[in-house]
């Protein structure tokens, strides 16, 4: 082989090489750009607004990722605090926003650009604000408002309601995205409406009481309404009917019945005077239990529907010589509908307790207390906490000349709305408070203001 050839055999090695080589580092780069996480899918959608308890930003990657990687690729506008959670494999990562939770009713921008994503994208959605609704004013026929606690007063009440003769009670259908209120009507009584509270105008009576008065409405599961209807002659009695379907039901009673509450799991509890008890109901089972009580005030269910609370009037024994006539003691009872066992919950014969309300953890009860020994005495019940996992209660409020009550939970279980009434001046309007657990701070809301509930 002459040095013309082996230069040419040379030159044919060296592309040859060049070209393995180049193959190899193209193979190398294609392997290492498939173990490299990318973006493949994430959550939520452009344009989505969300409910509060509903807000979530989830990425999915084609490979495990460190927290570093996703926290470089994702970028917030405006800034949001907060950190990321990934699964056992790394491949799905949730954000998991500061304690106050989204930014509420404004417009987030997210952006998922490189390593993860090339060229970057990006997404805008918001989280709709969590309003508190009341009854408003109390001076004159109230109609449901409703605010954004987060902005307060300043930003303007939004009528829910145009009820012409005035509205009487309220309750909010989450499932069914309204309200069902009771309003005064032309005959003396009082009838049930129901319409979105997105547009007052489109109420519309779903209930025609007459001249029965028609009131207390409590929205369930599955869209069924218990409601208290009280006529001009007889005993007053607890329906219930369906939003969804024609259905109008009456649970069994045998005297006069009161005070609807319905669990999550869709149990109804009423009280019966006649059997002085609670009633454990449901549309598909009916009688399902019965709750002795003598005084049929004060109930509610607790967060998972298996504890029903109730307030009984026990007599208090010769052994507390410092307890006044009428020697009897207002306890909160809870009653376990799994193992059918009663728990005292105030213990002490000295306190007087009423109105509780779990909140939808499940680790709060909120309730009003009164100190019945003379020197302690208040005129007003304060707003006590009691903390379920420690069995453990504590005072939230102390001002003595004030009955605080209406406590209602925010969904998330963060904020405590309550109304609070002057007991010395009876002139004085109702003040609707928040309390907020994370900063223990307590916010006047609004004067006027009572019988609160949010719109998640």
């Amino acid at each position: 082989m002459d040095g013309a050839d082996r230069r040419r055999w040379l030159a044919w090695l060296l592309a040859l090489g060049l070209a393995v080589a180049a193959v190899a580092y193209g193979g190398w780069r294609w392997a290492a750009r498939a173990r490299q996480p990318r973006l493949v899918d994430w959550s939520p959608a452009a344009g989505a607004v969300l409910e509060p308890s509903e807000a979530a930003l989830t990425l999915r990657l084609s490979a495990p990722a460190e927290a570093a990687v996703v926290q470089q690729a994702v970028q917030f506008d405006p800034p949001l605090p907060g950190r990321w959670q990934a699964d056992a494999q790394g491949q799905v990562w949730r954000f998991v926003p500061p304690a106050e939770g989204w930014p509420r009713d404004r417009l987030l921008r997210v952006q998922v650009g490189p390593p993860l994503a090339e060229p970057a994208v990006d997404r805008t959605f918001r989280v709709r604000p969590t309003w508190v609704a009341y009854l408003w004013p109390q001076a004159a026929p109230a109609q449901v408002y409703a605010l954004d606690p987060a902005q307060g007063v300043d930003a303007g009440q939004r009528a829910l309601t145009r009820a012409p003769r005035g509205v009487v009670a309220f309750a909010v259908a989450v499932e069914d995205g309204g309200l069902v209120f009771s309003a005064l009507n032309a005959q003396g009584g009082a009838d049930l409406w129901f319409g979105p509270w997105s547009d007052p105008a489109a109420a519309r009576v779903w209930v025609a009481c007459g001249a029965d008065w028609c009131t207390d409405p409590q929205v369930g599961p599955d869209g069924w309404v218990a409601f208290v209807r009280e006529p001009r002659q007889g005993p007053a009695r607890v329906e219930v009917a369906s939003l969804r379907r024609e259905a109008h039901l009456e649970p069994p009673a045998q005297g006069a019945t009161r005070g609807p509450r319905w669990s999550r799991t869709g149990v109804l509890a009423y009280y019966d005077t006649a059997v002085a008890a609670y009633r454990l109901w449901t549309p598909a089972e009916g009688s399902v239990g019965r709750v002795p009580n003598e005084t049929g005030e004060h109930a509610a269910w607790g967060a998972a529907g298996r504890v029903f609370y109730h307030v009984e009037l026990l007599e208090v024994p010769p052994t507390e010589p410092d307890i006044p006539d009428p020697r009897l003691s207002a306890h909160l009872l809870a009653y376990d509908r799994t193992t059918r066992r009663t728990t005292d919950l105030t213990a002490a014969w000295h306190w007087e307790d009423a109105t509780p309300a779990a909140d939808p953890t499940g680790r709060y009860l909120a309730f009003g207390r009164k100190n019945l020994r003379p020197e302690a005495w208040t005129p007003g019940r304060q707003l006590w906490l009691y903390d379920l996992t420690r069995a453990a209660a504590y005072p939230l409020t102390d001002a003595a000349a004030y009955n605080h009550l209406d406590f209602a939970w925010a969904p998330d279980g963060r904020t405590l709305a309550y109304v609070r009434t002057h007991q010395l001046d009876l002139s004085a309007a109702p003040e609707l408070w928040l309390y907020d657990l994370g900063s223990r701070r307590h916010t006047l809301l609004l004067e006027g203001a009572y019988a609160p509930q949010w719109i998640p």
